[in-house]
């Protein structure tokens, strides 16, 4: 916490800082040798999303990035396992591949055209909105639907280009998985391919601000 001139105490965030050390400045009695320099990284204890678990944090998978298992505040999300976290080590998240008691799990894969993987992955806000759309558009809370992998897709298109044709990079591949009570499995499966079929899925997610269009990935 840092106090401005005015007594208002200001927060401060540090997560990474990259340090030059330049020998012969002077500056602390360093030797007078011309030329001699170096470059360091600090890793500031306790800050969240540095890759390493201190304090008060549950998990750090080395980003605050939420939805992968550890959140932007390195709590551990709903449904998710982080393990092998340490104070020098990353956690890795992953969702376990048995339901919890009393619940099933209902996979499917959604194509998205109009966003990119590097946008999907590193844009929290996006994320944010394909979870809130998916579970708006299957009448579900937003902590039944769980992200598992982000993968990229070139989608061919018609135009100038080899052979007449051009690749879109504009496009990913979302694997989610919706959970639900025992029993309820079934029916969920069939309104997840309903939803998208019918276009109600890509009209939830573009209510949240996406303007993609969604198939189902076989």
């Amino acid at each position: 916490v840092l106090l401005g001139g005015s007594g208002v105490a200001f927060g401060v965030r540090i997560v990474r800082v990259e340090v030059e050390a330049v020998a012969g400045s002077g500056v602390f009695g360093a030797p007078a040798v011309i030329g001699d320099q170096s470059t360091c990284t600090v890793n500031i204890v306790g800050a969240c999303g540095n890759g390493m678990r201190t304090g008060s944090e549950e998990c750090d998978d080395s980003n605050a990035i939420p939805l992968d298992g550890c959140s932007g505040d390195c709590t551990i999300e709903a449904g998710y396992e982080c393990t092998g976290g340490s104070a020098s080590a990353a956690d890795t998240c992953t969702l376990p591949a048995t339901p919890p008691a009393g619940k099933e799990v209902v996979k499917a894969s959604a194509k998205l055209s109009g966003v990119s993987a590097d946008t999907f992955n590193s844009d929290t806000s996006v994320r944010l909105a394909f979870v809130r759309g998916v579970a708006d558009s299957l009448s579900v809370t937003t902590d039944a639907i769980a992200i598992e992998s982000v993968s990229r897709r070139a989608l061919p298109q018609s135009g100038p280009g080899r052979h007449g044709r051009r690749l879109l990079q504009d496009s990913v591949t979302v694997a989610f998985r919706v959970t639900v009570n025992s029993g309820a499995g079934a029916d969920m499966a069939a309104k997840v391919s309903e939803v998208v079929q019918s276009g109600g899925m890509a009209e939830k997610l573009q209510a949240q601000g996406l303007d993609v269009q969604v198939e189902l990935v076989s």
